[in-house]
C-alpha cells in the first residue's frame, strides 16, 4: 500500500520560468502529442519503486480529454531540439482544476530519466505556477507517493510544504 503525500505552495509573486538551451515548452496541441506523452510517461516511471501501470491512448483520453477540468493550455510538454530541427519530448506536467473550490493541482509531472537534473522539472513546474499566477490562483496543490522520495525532495526544494 502506498502512502500519498499532499503538498501545497502559496504564490506571493510571479514565478520566473528558467530557460534551458535547446529545450522549449509548448502546450498540448492535439492528437499527435498523445503518443509522445504516453511514451514519456512509460519511460519516466519505468524504474520507480512504486510503479505505475502502462497506459494506452484510451487511458489518456479518459484521464485528460474526457475530464471537466481538462484544458489543453494546462498541459505542457518540454521538447529538446536537435541540430536537425527534430524535437524529442523530454518532460511534461499538467495542471488540474480540482474540487468545488476550483483549486489548482499539479498533475503528472514526468521527466525522461536521461534528462533529469538538467532543470526540466523546475522549468515545467514554473510554467504551471506562472499560469496559476496569471489566472489568480495563488495556492497550488499536488500529491505524490511516499515511495517516490526523489519527487518528494524535489517538491520540497521547489517550496511545496506538507
Amino acid at each position: 500500500m502506498s502512502i500519498i503525500l499532499q503538498y501545497r505552495r502559496s504564490l506571493n509573486q510571479s514565478p520566473v520560468v528558467p530557460k534551458i538551451d535547446n529545450v522549449k515548452v509548448k502546450n498540448y496541441s492535439g492528437e499527435h502529442d498523445i503518443q509522445h506523452w504516453l511514451e514519456l510517461r512509460r519511460i519516466a516511471f519505468a524504474n520507480e519503486s512504486f510503479p505505475v501501470g502502462t497506459w494506452s491512448e484510451v487511458d489518456f483520453r479518459r484521464e485528460f480529454l474526457a475530464q471537466s477540468w481538462w484544458k489543453p493550455e494546462r498541459l505542457w510538454l518540454a521538447e529538446s531540439w536537435a541540430d536537425d530541427h527534430s524535437a524529442n519530448v523530454v518532460g511534461t506536467v499538467a495542471l488540474a482544476e480540482s474540487g468545488s473550490q476550483r483549486r489548482a493541482a499539479i498533475h503528472w509531472l514526468a521527466v525522461n530519466p536521461n534528462w533529469r537534473r538538467r532543470g526540466i522539472a523546475t522549468m515545467l513546474i514554473r510554467h504551471a505556477e506562472l499560469y496559476c499566477w496569471q489566472h489568480d490562483w495563488r495556492t497550488i496543490h499536488l500529491e505524490t507517493h511516499q515511495q517516490w522520495r526523489a519527487a518528494a525532495k524535489f517538491y520540497e526544494t521547489m517550496g511545496y510544504v506538507k
